[in-house]
């Protein structure tokens, strides 16, 4: 018997006394560890790959996340890459492999806690969904790997894991993170008598690095309409805090005491520069101009953003007050807050009129806002409610807008319909590039093509729930020259021939970039809007909710999906019986070739594994292809792989947006950097040094004959050859020393 691997025994040791549910003796855990390491060797990844302290690029695992997604996606838990080179981020997501690969759980929750206490390049935990470990027995083995995983850095959670887990495990085990930066969470469960909050509390006064913070909200569902129960502690903690410089928080829980020492804190921190607040009630006791009058005196705030509070006629003027006399403040957003700004009976506050003889011609309304444009210099985003009367006063105010160079962006929220034609009309008379969007439904089609004839819509939900509107409202979309997202949701049953209207537009369409069809059709009808998907040259998110579940549909789908060279986005949900089974099969047969698709997302719970796996082994390549070639484009890494990705997906504009990340750089210089990147490998001497055959240029000696060798080919000769050469063509020779001896010679 071979002799046991000590390491692997003293880590099997633990394992029972952490959770004896997954293993009950220490053999069965190191057995299960054998059959890990086996698995992952014959796929070319080594178990045992250490992190070797303050050097994360060390790390073997960054390339090996191919073979070690395969394994953890048993239990809904996916590896990544983040932006900087060599840190990973792991993603836990809805697993639809549960119910067929039960057997195979225990042994992939063990890698996972393995992977947590022993790589210090994971610094990013993100939960999607809860995965296994919302069920009880796996709860103890997440904890304890998030507490031993000391160098994570950015922590984030869905509501989804939240209300399975309990938050003050998850509390207590972030308490041993020296290295925590980020805390995101969007419903944040306050406990029983509030305890959570204090926990909370506790993470953000210890945590000296934590420079971002955000809770969206605080779960008080029983509580809210009674009384207000406090943070509990949180904003004392928030002042003790000087490392926060982004903090977005609910202020719906907060009493006036709590109120007085937010406001001191926005006062007095150092480095807070991006403040978010939300309220979820109608009377909160932290009110706009409390904010504004806090802001007025901030040392570093230049970002604002208030969601869902009610701005009355003091509100507004406080704001703009606190902007023009703070003289820092750059973007300040109001998203769905309430305006009620009405003509005061007195002149307002000394300092706050207006410039210039147009005080009178501007609307109530549009005062505190047109003082900032006026007056606020540093403004570059202004977002907010649009509240005006008249087509004169929009005018008036779009006027004003075109004025100001200084300001990069102003968006409005347009909630009523009845100014949105005249609205359109000055905005184009007025000459301001401003761009509109419509998220309503507009169910006057005359409305409807006065909107699409003098604004720019880039975003729109259409709804047809009367069978004789199907085809008026298809043929509308063919007007929307800039549509970018389309949602489409037909709640009755339509025939072919109405659905031509809509495979039109996907066929005419350059713009549009997502869309999302909802409805249940026959199989004729998916037929019809399937060969309008596949002309179309721009999607590149396709969301299919509630059809394509015939065999013929289903095929059909997974073929423009496989050919598509847009299509880097699929969302797949239909759950009837063994029909969608037509759809994973083809996909898996065909997705070999595809080098486009890098994210699959379904609710379909009937695709078994030898389905499934293939598809996500090709958007695991796809994803590693992006990835070599932004860091070859980059300079992070000069390689024959990488120059091979850039070679085989150096048109795709992927590539373009992963390189600004990686570097750091606009789109134009990422652009650049790929056109001479490209560049070097059309020429001899910079395909010789990506091929690996050379190390800085070409040079062959004379022949014996006179025969001009390689280094001597023409230019345009060489171009016409490279159009038959890639470097997938220069195959490595095994290392020897005779080989060696041969370079040397020749």
């Amino acid at each position: 018997m071979a002799p046991k691997d000590r390491r692997l025994q003293q880590y099997a040791a633990y394992v029972p006394d952490l959770c004896p549910a997954l293993y009950s003796s220490a053999n069965k855990a190191y057995a299960s560890l054998q059959e890990l390491k086996t698995i992952l060797s014959q796929r070319g990844a080594n178990l045992k790959a250490r992190c070797f302290q303050g050097s994360t690029h060390s790390c073997e695992l960054p390339r090996q996340l191919q073979q070690w997604n395969r394994v953890l996606g048993i239990i809904g838990v996916q590896l990544r890459e983040r932006n900087n080179c060599g840190e990973l981020a792991v993603v836990c997501f809805r697993s639809i492999y549960g119910l067929h690969t039960s057997w195979r759980i225990p042994r992939s929750v063990l890698l996972f806690h393995w992977l947590l206490a022993n790589h210090r390049c994971v610094t990013a935990l993100r939960m999607e969904g809860s995965g296994v470990f919302g069920r009880l027995e796996y709860r103890t083995v997440f904890w304890d790997a998030v507490a031993k995983c000391t160098d994570l850095k950015n922590l984030r959670f869905s509501v989804q894991f939240l209300r399975m887990s309990a938050c003050k495990q998850l509390l207590h085990a972030v308490q041993s993170l020296p290295n925590l930066e980020e805390i995101v969470c969007n419903i944040f469960d306050v406990g029983n008598e509030y305890k959570n909050l204090s926990a909370l509390a506790d993470v953000i006064s210890t945590k000296g690095k934590l420079y971002r913070l955000a809770i969206e909200d605080f779960d008080v569902r029983p509580y809210r309409q009674c009384h207000r129960p406090g943070t509990r502690g949180i904003t004392a903690a928030l002042q003790s805090n000087t490392a926060i410089t982004d903090l977005t928080i609910d202020v719906s829980v907060m009493t006036e005491e709590d109120c007085r020492l937010f406001s001191q804190f926005i006062k007095e921190s150092p480095s807070l520069m991006s403040l978010s607040l939300l309220c979820w009630i109608i009377s909160p006791a932290l009110s706009v101009v409390d904010i504004a009058g806090a802001v007025e005196k901030s040392q570093a705030l230049v970002s604002l953003q208030l969601v869902r509070f009610s701005v009355d006629t003091s509100a507004a003027w406080a704001l703009a007050r606190s902007l023009s006399s703070a003289k820092k403040v750059q973007q300040l957003e109001l998203i769905s807050c309430r305006l009620d700004i009405t003509e005061p009976n007195s002149v307002p506050s000394p300092g706050l009129e207006m410039e210039g003889g147009s005080h009178s011609q501007v609307p109530w309304a549009m005062k505190p806002f047109v003082h900032m444009l006026r007056n606020v210099k540093t403004l570059r985003r202004l977002r907010f409610p649009l509240c005006v009367s008249t087509p004169e006063n929009e005018r008036v105010w779009f006027d004003s807008l075109a004025n100001e160079a200084s300001v990069e962006s102003v968006r409005w929220e347009c909630q009523n319909n009845s100014f949105l034609i005249d609205l359109c009309s000055v905005v184009s008379e007025a000459g301001t590039g401003v761009e509109v969007t419509i998220d309503d439904l507009y169910r006057d089609d005359q409305q409807l093509e006065w909107i699409t004839e003098w604004a720019r819509v880039v975003r729109f939900f259409l709804l047809v729930n009367e069978t004789t509107l199907a085809v008026g409202r298809f043929k509308k979309l063919l007007t929307f020259n800039s549509l970018s997202t389309l949602t489409v949701e037909v709640r009755v049953r339509i025939q072919a021939e109405q659905a031509e209207a809509l495979a039109q537009f996907l066929t005419a369409t350059k713009s549009l970039s997502k869309i999302t069809i909802s409805f249940e059709v026959e199989s004729t009808v998916s037929m019809v809007l399937l060969d309008g998907l596949s002309h179309n040259t721009s999607i590149t998110t396709l969301i299919i909710e509630g059809w394509c579940t015939s065999r013929r549909a289903g095929r059909f789908l997974a073929d423009v999906v496989c050919s598509s060279k847009k299509i880097r986005s699929l969302t797949y949900n239909v759950n009837r019986g063994n029909r969608p089974r037509a759809f994973f099969t083809t996909l898996a047969k065909s997705i070999g070739n595809n080098i486009t698709l890098l994210s699959l997302t379904t609710g379909v719970l009937s695709a078994p594994t030898r389905q499934i796996d293939p598809v996500y082994e090709v958007l695991a390549r796809n994803n590693q292809l992006l990835v070599h070639t932004a860091r070859f484009v980059s300079g992070r890494a000069f390689s024959k792989i990488g120059a091979e990705a850039l070679e085989l997906i150096g048109s795709d504009p992927m590539i373009v947006d992963k390189v600004q990340e990686m570097s750091s750089v606009n789109k134009k210089e990422a652009e650049d950097m790929i056109r001479k990147r490209l560049g070097d490998l059309d020429d001899m001497d910079g395909f010789m040094r990506a091929a690996g055959v050379v190390r800085d240029s070409v040079v062959c000696k004379e022949s014996p004959d006179g025969r001009p060798g390689l280094a001597g080919l023409p230019q345009l000769c060489w171009r016409h050859l490279r159009q038959y050469l890639r470097l997938v063509d220069v195959v490595e020779q095994p290392w020897s020393r005779n080989a060696v001896s041969w370079q040397h010679q020749s």
